[in-house]
């Protein structure tokens, strides 16, 4: 296959010029004029990342997700958004001064509107550090974050698109996290199989019908929609933890349009600085575009929430425990007969 039959966008953007590459040795690229059908027999891509993993009272992860030919052409949006913006890299931590909350406004209705099209899923896996599941002593944060990527790239992988795609999910660069480990959970596969013996028939099914996700570490600089993954991942994360805060802000921004005297007259409990102020509207703008299914119930101390995921393409996943015994993952320190007597270990998803 020569470069002139791919088309023109999938050659042009960073992301897919990565691509590319991969694929031109081995020449398996399967394209319908200018529609991309699979890259190297993958039909579906993600990219997540994480917020808050390891601070505040709720803690998110997010997966953008959609077909490889609808991704390239989100990803080149983006990264036009942000060209015009004047922004090199976009994440929720930088939306501080009015260039990168203007920046981020301008992405998040960009990704709405793809999403409205069903052409793009966002779904943003949030938890309570202070539910009966990980309320527990020895939490081990690290280990928690690869169960919830467990939770997060399994459903959507397999509930929220076509159950016969085949995936590469691009996450985030940690030195922190076993990424082989997570594949083989995602994979079906048991202890027993990763030591030789003969798989459990109910996964042997499973492998012969569909191949399981691939993931992949890649730097956020270079790949925008992980940097989409963690504006709204972080987003998510402050609609939680600040919700209350945010009640406040807005009381007051009404007053002050109305011309009305401060509802809190002096008090200083609850100043919020420029910067703050800047994620405040842009968590105010989401609200007010009242997405499909999208809620945040303030008085209730609640930040974004969806209901109905199935129908709604923006989902804000607040995680539940399941049963009674669904806790966090613990450290254990436990002793070996080797030269690595004591070590820390989590265990398996």
């Amino acid at each position: 296959m020569s470069p002139g039959l791919v088309p023109w966008r999938l050659r042009e953007s960073h992301y897919c010029r990565t691509w590319y590459r991969e694929i031109y040795e081995s020449g398996r690229l399967i394209h319908q004029g200018d529609k991309i059908i699979a890259i190297q027999g993958i039909t579906h891509t993600g990219f997540s990342d994480e917020s808050s993993w390891n601070n505040g009272q709720y803690r998110t992860l997010a997966l953008v997700s959609g077909p490889v030919g609808i991704m390239d052409v989100v990803e080149s949006g983006v990264s036009t958004l942000l060209q015009k913006s004047n922004v090199g890299e976009l994440a929720w931590k930088k939306v501080s001064s009015a260039k990168y909350r203007f920046a981020a406004i301008k992405v998040c209705d960009f990704i709405a509107n793809v999403a409205s099209e069903n052409r793009l899923r966002v779904d943003v896996l949030i938890w309570d550090t202070q539910d009966s599941r990980h309320s527990i002593r020895r939490r081990d944060d690290t280990a928690n974050l690869a169960r919830m990527y467990y939770h997060l790239v399994s459903v959507v992988t397999k509930k929220r698109w076509d159950s016969i795609a085949s995936w590469i999910i691009r996450v985030d660069q940690r030195n922190d996290m076993d990424w082989n480990t997570l594949e083989d959970c995602l994979s079906g596969r048991t202890r027993s199989e990763k030591i030789g013996q003969q798989p459990k028939l109910a996964n042997k099914a499973s492998a012969q019908k569909t191949q399981p996700p691939r993931v992949k570490q890649a730097s956020s600089s270079n790949q925008p929609l992980i940097q989409i993954a963690d504006l709204f991942a972080g987003l998510a994360a402050f609609s939680w933890n600040s919700s209350q805060e945010y009640h406040n802000w807005k009381m007051e921004e009404q007053q002050v349009r109305h011309g009305q005297q401060s509802m809190f007259p002096g008090t200083g409990d609850i100043q919020i600085s420029k910067s703050v102020g800047f994620k405040h509207e842009v968590l105010d703008h989401i609200v007010s575009m009242e997405l499909s299914g999208v809620t945040m119930d303030t008085e209730n101390n609640e930040g974004l929430r969806t209901f109905r995921p199935t129908k709604n393409q923006i989902n804000f996943w607040l995680y539940i425990p399941q049963r009674e015994g669904d806790k966090a993952p613990t450290r254990q320190l436990l002793n070996y007969r080797s030269d690595q007597s004591r070590r820390y270990l989590t265990k398996l998803i």
